[in-house]
């Protein structure tokens, strides 16, 4: 599996939520949320995803409400960097809400046999932009990498990895945070606890119910 790079940049002085209201093409109005940097001052940040132990997309899914949504943003950055003619750059609720239910269901894919994931997954990748780059490694020689040009496409790379090595997406026992079993993720296929937190957080609300009973 080959790495995915992303040289990018969240807002330095975090993101404030305006309500809106949108008017869907079909005519449906929505009320919603327009997300924007407080400030034009950038942080430059560089991912590197190498590995499915902590994907930036599951941090995405478990994102519940605009508040949630909010402090993605400022911790991540903004999925695409300026849309033109806005004054700068800006997310939509309603945008953000469907791209979240692009990714779960992406990951939700890797339970799916060969010839009925391919078609599916390769139809949503092909809106993603990806570069083949050459690095020098820390010997001296070079290695391959994906660059990804936002983070919207590196979120759907992270998606991509877990379906073709058969990583699954499931929901944690105790808070029901998604998070990822299997390959890559340093997780076992059995687990049923997103962290050891929530595993010794449950295990004493058992023994506190039990002493109770």
């Amino acid at each position: 599996m080959l790495p995915v790079r992303l040289e990018w940049q969240r807002p330095r002085d975090g993101v404030e939520c305006q309500p809106a209201r949108f008017i869907e093409p079909d005519g449906v109005e929505l009320d919603g949320a327009i997300f924007r940097p407080r400030s034009p001052e950038v942080s430059p940040i560089s991912y590197h995803v190498a590995n499915l132990e902590n994907p930036i997309a599951l941090h995405f899914i478990n994102c519940r409400d605009n508040l949630a949504f909010a402090h993605f943003l400022e911790r991540f950055g903004m999925l695409q960097s300026e849309r033109s003619g806005a004054g700068g750059m800006w997310e939509k609720s309603t945008e953000l809400v469907s791209f979240r239910s692009t990714l779960q269901t992406l990951f939700r894919w890797s339970s799916l046999g060969p010839d009925a994931v391919l078609p599916r997954a390769n139809a949503v990748a092909s809106y993603s932009s990806f570069k083949p780059k050459l690095e020098r490694t820390s010997g001296g020689g070079l290695r391959l990498v994906i660059q990804a040009s936002g983070l919207e496409d590196l979120m759907v790379m992270e998606a991509m990895m877990a379906i073709e090595i058969g990583a699954v997406i499931t929901s944690c026992a105790h808070c029901s945070r998604a998070y990822l079993t299997g390959p890559l993720t340093g997780r076992r296929s059995h687990s049923v606890y997103c962290s050891d937190r929530c595993r010794v957080a449950a295990m004493r609300k058992r023994n506190a119910e039990g002493a109770k009973a």
